[in-house]
């Protein structure tokens, strides 16, 4: 089928979006398509692609199951496996906290140090799907051998495995690849909706996780290897589901393939000239970009830091994925039952386990209300306006240890703290760092840009996970939430300083959005940002929102004064 006469009308269009009815030839399907597209929600989509969004939501359960069944189990495996973490008749040595911690630290030190640099190539030759399969197979051997080890160095023998083949296989494949994969069909005006879908299921996977370490929790012999095989079951009907979606059409584009991505695109659009026009915009943005599809990994991965738009791109990037780390989430993720249920603490291990579960359900709910502000107040201002509330509820959580532990308030006070501080991190610093980062590379970078991304976030949770227990054994639950507030703080001029603006902006326009040099950027916030922040507060909100620095920049250099 000739397809020519379609992509040249796709291009007129993409020319001049806003004056598609001026173009000549379009019938009275197409234009209705045109004009209802921008307005489209997610039940409006083609079948395929709600498939291909609930399929990745599927691989985002997961990750969050996996997560939160070691938390879980955290509570008996180190007893049953003779160590002596967590025991009222004993003190850990600490070779017991190091290998405690050494465990549950393993799948995200060796998913960062191995798996991210293989998930690269791996996706590259094998596509999404591929990759996305063999990691719902992964996921089966990965977590049965978790639940089935007999002493710890087997039981730590998987979790390497599962580490190593985070990016790749299992967990990090969905966290990397994944939300790439949503970003790539998604289309621009709901893009941060449905690649938010990543977080939003991995919020509900640990929420799932969380119901079974409770369910499993009066099974005493069992309880913990149950806890740790239950990830298995998503895995199923992920395994099932994955090739009914179609593959990505930027990734087929990529390999050369251009009549099995304009295939792609029509499971993906509702008319054929949609899918033409997208067909042209990839393409486009390709050539205009100067890619070579064929570049060799380290070549891509060196371009990172020697071309500006894409060094500007990373440094945003990893800022999230590190200040993700440094909110503070992850204490609570990965060590709330053991955090709040030790020797000298009023919580007993059930009550440890229904707060482990009031937070994963807290944390699926309220990742709901960024579905409505993503795409409209856009990533910064979501961000700059919550970190400063995770940091003063997390400082109150770690105040509240300081009231008498026999005063009744004592562990209510901080589960409502803890609460709170999950609330405003499930619709900001939640779902926006993969989301960003998912759409902030260039197509020819995007799988290597993102491998760098993931693993400055694996890294930082791996040594979260090494270091808490010995912080926590040093400074106490006080001492350890109070250090992780100040990191908030730290969290919130990094993004101010260093984090643009990608709100609605197409993954084809985002090159404009990045010729800002990072420095430039910078000096930018300091002279113009900050000012703009004082008076606004001044005002009441009563002065206009400052154009970004690019078109600050055109202006200017059109002889325009702002």
């Amino acid at each position: 089928m000739d397809i020519l006469p379609l992509l040249l009308t796709g291009a007129k269009i993409s020319m001049n979006p806003e004056e598609f009815q001026n173009v000549a030839g379009l019938t009275r399907e197409e234009l209705e398509a045109l004009e209802r597209e921008e307005n489209m929600t997610f039940w409006d989509q083609t079948k395929e692609l709600r498939t291909t969004i609930f399929t990745c939501a599927i691989a985002a359960i997961v990750q969050g199951w996996d997560q939160s069944s070691i938390n879980g189990a955290n509570l008996r495996w180190p007893r049953d496996l003779c160590l002596r973490v967590g025991s009222p008749n004993g003190s850990a040595t600490n070779k017991d906290l190091w290998i405690f911690a050494l465990i549950n630290a393993a799948p995200f030190i060796f998913g960062a140090l191995c798996g991210s640099w293989l998930c690269d190539p791996f996706s590259f030759k094998g596509g999404r799907r591929f990759a996305v399969f063999f990691a719902g197979v992964f996921c089966l051997f990965s977590t049965i051998g978790s639940a089935v080890a007999q002493t710890w160095q087997q039981l730590l023998i998987c979790r390497v495995l599962l580490g190593i083949g985070m990016v790749i296989v299992e967990r990090s494949t969905n966290a990397y690849l994944v939300p790439v994969y949503a970003a790539e069909v998604a289309p621009a005006h709901i893009r941060g909706k449905l690649v938010m879908n990543w977080q939003v299921y991995d919020a509900l996977g640990s929420f799932l996780g969380f119901s079974a370490n409770l369910a499993f929790n009066n099974i005493k012999s069992l309880s913990w290897r149950l806890q740790l095989a239950a990830p298995c079951l998503p895995a199923i009907p992920l395994l099932c589901l994955i090739y009914t979606c179609p593959e990505s059409a930027r990734f087929l584009i990529k390999k050369g393939k251009f009549r099995k991505a304009y295939k792609s695109l029509l499971y993906l659009n509702e008319t054929p000239l949609q899918a033409a026009r997208e067909l042209y915009l990839i393409h486009a943005q390709n050539e205009a970009e100067n890619l070579s599809y064929n570049l060799r990994f380290w070549r891509r991965f060196k371009q990172l830091f020697t071309v500006q738009r894409m060094s500007s791109s990373l440094i945003a990037a990893v800022v999230l994925m590190v200040a993700q780390q440094l909110c503070g989430i992850n204490v609570i993720a990965f060590y709330s039952s053991t955090l709040f249920s030790s020797a000298n603490f009023t919580f007993k291990e059930t009550d440890a386990l229904w707060l482990g579960w009031g937070f994963g359900l807290t944390n699926f709910l309220f990742a709901f209300p960024a579905y409505s502000i993503i795409d409209k107040g856009g990533r910064r201002p979501l961000l700059l306006t919550t970190i400063p509330i995770l940091a003063i509820t997390l400082l109150g959580a770690a105040m509240s240890f300081k009231i008498p532990e026999e005063n009744k308030a004592h562990n209510l006070v901080i589960s409502v703290f803890i609460i709170l501080f999950t609330m405003f991190y499930s619709f900001g610093l939640g779902p926006v760092p993969f989301t960003y980062s998912a759409e902030v590379f260039p197509q020819g970078n995007r799988e290597v840009g993102m491998s760098v991304a993931v693993f400055c976030n694996l890294l930082g949770a791996g040594i979260l996970s090494l270091t808490v227990p010995f912080i926590k054994h040093n400074l106490h639950s006080t001492g350890l939430l109070g250090l992780f507030a100040g990191f908030n703080l730290v969290a919130w001029f990094l993004v101010f300083f260093l984090v643009y603006e990608t709100k609605q902006a197409t993954l084809e326009e985002m090159r404009k959005i990045f010729s800002v040099k990072t420095w430039d950027y910078v000096k930018y916030q300091f002279f113009d940002g900050l000012p703009w922040i004082y008076k606004y507060v001044r005002t009441l909100g009563r002065i206009p929102r400052k154009a970004p620095p690019y078109r600050l920049r055109r202006a200017q250099k059109e002889g325009a004064s702002y």
